[in-house]
């Protein structure tokens, strides 16, 4: 028999609710408003994924080739260096851009005469290892100009014979040639505009990329400007220098004839001393590096400060002029002096501080400043005597004002001026030259016996 309960339309009681039969899928609830959005949103959330691959094999494209293209400008900047050390120029000016004639002749000179890394114009000592190279390179937006930036590391002179490391951050800017990237002058853009950094005896003009060591380097110069003014009595309180930092490569070449600048303060007129802006020559990484870049542009500006405040004239006995100038720096504590016990030691067992003789042959007024590191030695060596313990000068200006005064030939020079001010005898005097340098020697020739 059959379960099925046939009714009809009369059979129902419509006035009933809980009579009538809804017939609907129990699993379905009622549709929602947002549902509607669903099939949208799928479509956009599949278009945004598809964007995003496309995005990241583009971004893995664009990263692919600006990785072989740092590879290619850091085998450059080596293949730069490399050359430049085996003195090939022709091979050398190959590598080189030529959009600035003037640039490249300045990097080929400084090439042929001093080495790219040459710093000793600063008294550093380059280490004779490679830079060392940053990455990422900065690329410009059409990748075809690159800027590397490296770290070179030098040696600076402490005293006592002893050393510290200095390192100096460099820049080089690279553009694509036909067949390799080459090194290049920068924009105008990358050094900015000439700023101007103004003080009551020191003027620097300087790129504004530098602006804010140079400044530094201004605030620490004018305060030791005024010790040579006041306290060193140089007469120099009434004058004012101008020193102009320049982006020239050209520059690098020039700071190593010391008598330029020193030329330049003396001459008619407003005439400046030119330097190398820090970008050019190497930025300091730290504090260490910054005492030394302090002291090497010390030397730069302050000799020719000395050279005006005495009259000196810089084509006449400069190695003299320097030895004196730099035992003045270091009182300052500017720079370390330059020799070093082991020197004193050396000269002493030669006979070099054994007699009156040493005076009487000594180095003649034009020894330059990079003859014979002997006479160098020597000269250093007798104007620390000069200026020691038993010293007739009371200041460095007073033996830079009788070096620049003097008529006659440096042996009656040194000995008048060791007997300037006293009634000693020349026994006296050789008396107290040999008893000027026991205490850098006693160890010295304790080690040696």
């Amino acid at each position: 028999m059959s379960d099925f309960d046939w009714r009809t339309d009369a059979d129902y009681d419509w006035e009933d609710e809980t009579a009538i039969r809804v017939d609907r899928d129990p699993g379905r609830g009622p549709r929602m408003p947002w549902q509607k959005w669903l099939v949208p949103l799928g479509i956009v959330l599949l278009f945004l994924f598809v964007g995003w691959f496309i995005y990241r094999q583009f971004i893995n494209q664009v990263d692919q080739a600006t990785g072989t293209r740092e590879s290619e400008v850091i085998d450059s900047y080596a293949n730069l260096y490399e050359t430049a050390a085996t003195g090939d120029i022709e091979l050398f000016s190959t590598l080189l851009s030529g959009r600035d004639q003037a640039w490249t002749v300045a990097y080929q000179k400084l090439m042929i005469e001093q080495g790219l890394a040459d710093r000793t114009p600063l008294s550093l000592t380059h280490s004779g290892r490679p830079s060392t190279v940053e990455t990422p390179v900065q690329f410009a937006d059409d990748l075809r100009t690159a800027v590397i930036t490296s770290t070179a590391t030098y040696a600076v002179n402490i005293g006592n014979g002893l050393t510290d490391t200095v390192q100096l951050q460099q820049s080089a800017v690279f553009r694509q040639g036909e067949t390799r990237w080459l090194f290049a002058p920068p924009d105008p853009e990358f050094w900015g505009e000439t700023v101007t950094i103004s003080g009551l005896h020191l003027t620097f003009f300087v790129p504004e990329r530098d602006v804010a060591l140079v400044k530094k380097l201004h605030r620490d110069l004018s305060e030791q400007y005024l010790a040579l003014c006041y306290t060193e009595k140089y007469d120099v309180c009434d004058k004012q220098f101008t020193v102009n930092f320049l982006s020239d490569p050209a520059t690098l070449n020039q700071w190593h004839d010391a008598a330029y600048n020193i030329a330049a303060t003396q001459a008619e007129g407003d005439v400046p001393i030119t330097l190398p802006t820090p970008s050019l020559v190497g930025l300091p990484t730290d504090r260490i590096g910054y005492i030394a870049l302090l002291g090497g542009y010390a030397r730069q500006i302050l000799h020719p400060v000395m050279a005006a405040g005495t009259a000196y004239n810089p084509n006449d006995s400069l190695l003299w002029f320097q030895a004196v100038a730099d035992y003045q720096l270091a009182k300052l504590g500017l720079i370390a002096w330059p020799l070093t016990r082991d020197q004193y030691g050396q000269l002493f067992l030669q006979g070099q501080f054994s007699s009156l003789a040493t005076i009487r042959n000594a180095p003649g007024w034009n020894v330059g400043a990079t003859d014979n590191p002997n006479d160098r030695l020597v000269v250093y060596a007798i104007v620390e005597y000069l200026m020691g313990e038993y010293a007739p000068y009371d200041r460095a200006a007073d033996l830079h004002r009788d070096l620049a005064s003097r008529e006659e030939t440096p042996e009656n020079w040194l000995v008048r001026s060791a007997l300037r001010g006293s009634d000693f005898s020349q026994e006296a005097i050789l008396q107290n030259w040999r008893q000027t340098f026991p205490a850098a020697l006693r160890t010295y020739l304790e080690e040696k016996s």
